[in-house]
């Protein structure tokens, strides 16, 4: 599912963009088609999907409905069979609560896939996105057809009075960012009230603006258990990137720009040297923001000169953008001593300069990766 998202990122953005050539079409329709086949065989009889199919005792809420959306995405570009959506979307339907929550339902192997998905507020938002993202397609089932017994209004109706009583005085941004965006897609009259209590939290540095969950106070080592102590932890953690992601993607749906651009440079910021981000989840929803943030910053008639000028041997290096290899990456190799870049542009249009370094530090530290206190006790 992280190769299959993506291309339909790509395709969206090429198509919206007027750059899609046949060539790159034909290509990604393949890898589309390709995941979607091999993605069937994860799904159970009942319409849920798993990590391991039929091999797992019961389907998962959260990816089932992780993959519902995928493949709903997917139905402009290739062929989905609609009854595979509606028998996930029933199941789904099947699983909410009285009070109109959703609870996970089997396990997920790989939970860092759910990003900040695991109360029950953030999962059930999640889960209604998927019935409100499939209003207007075609899921119904065919023409002579049982119509399904469940009625997704309904659900989906439950669900919005359910989230919709989120506390706002959450600590946890995560919740209040999910429940927004599901709110503002569904149209829903609380979205304002409820964009301004997640606006509170935002945290600023200089002109970028973004969201991260409270820091929390390492366990005190009273007992003297076996404690795992790590060295090396992202800077950025993959929460904050998804919950700045579907920030941005909620200023562009209210063609906020000015807003969108001081959260969409901060995400643009974290990612990695290949264009990713952190895990997966972070770097599915991050990914779609920066397709629809580049289609409302990119420039059509771009005639730009770039200069890359380094230091402390000034070497200068200059780059052409122009509408003809606006979609062309331009790349030099800094020279190693190379301690400052200073970038120049004169003309019209929109750029983006990424500039990457890696580099080994010595590590002066005595104390191991890891360490590990065994108490034995007699037999």
């Amino acid at each position: 599912m992280l190769n299959f998202v993506p291309d339909i990122v790509i395709l969206e953005y090429l198509k919206a963009s007027g750059t899609l050539t046949d060539e790159i079409k034909a290509k990604a329709i393949r890898f589309l088609e390709s995941g979607y086949q091999r993605e069937l065989t994860y799904r159970h009889t009942d319409g849920s999907f798993s990590a391991f199919g039929e091999s797992d005792l019961q389907g998962s809420t959260w990816l089932t409905a992780f993959v519902a959306r995928s493949f709903i995405a997917a139905k402009p570009h290739i062929t989905i069979d609609p009854k595979v959506i509606q028998a996930a979307l029933k199941f789904l339907a099947e699983k909410q609560q009285a009070d109109g929550s959703f609870v996970e339902h089997g396990t997920v192997i790989h939970a860092e896939m759910k990003g900040g998905s695991a109360d029950s507020y953030s999962l059930s938002a999640y889960v209604l996105l998927a019935f409100i993202e499939s209003k207007g397609t075609n899921t119904s089932a065919a023409e002579g057809e049982i119509q399904p017994e469940v009625n997704f209004d309904q659900v989906i109706a439950k669900g919005l009075n359910y989230i919709s009583s989120t506390p706002l005085t959450l600590a946890n941004p995560y919740p209040l960012t999910l429940v927004t965006y599901t709110l503002q897609a569904a149209k829903h009259e609380k979205k304002g009230v409820f964009h301004e209590a997640l606006e509170k939290l935002a945290k600023k540095d200089g002109d970028l603006v973004y969201w991260e969950p409270p820091k929390k106070e390492k366990p005190k080592d009273d007992n003297k258990t076996a404690i795992l102590t790590f060295h090396w932890e992202p800077q950025t953690k993959p929460v904050s990137v998804e919950m700045t992601a579907y920030s941005v993607l909620m200023y562009l749906n209210e063609n906020n720009l000015e807003k969108a651009l001081s959260s969409g440079k901060w995400l643009l910021g974290q990612r990695n040297a290949e264009g990713g981000f952190i895990s997966t989840q972070d770097t599915v929803v991050g990914l779609t923001a920066l397709g629809k943030f580049s289609l409302a910053t990119r420039s059509n008639d771009n005639d730009l000169k770039v200069k890359a000028i380094s230091e402390p041997e000034i070497s200068t290096t200059e780059f052409a953008v122009k509408k003809s290899n606006a979609m062309v990456l331009q790349e030099v190799f800094l020279a190693t001593t190379t301690t400052q870049v200073t970038f120049e542009a004169q003309g019209k249009g929109t750029a983006l300069a990424q500039l990457t370094w890696s580099y080994y530090v010595e590590d002066k530290s005595e104390s191991p990766v890891f360490a590990i206190d065994v108490t034995v006790s007699p037999i």
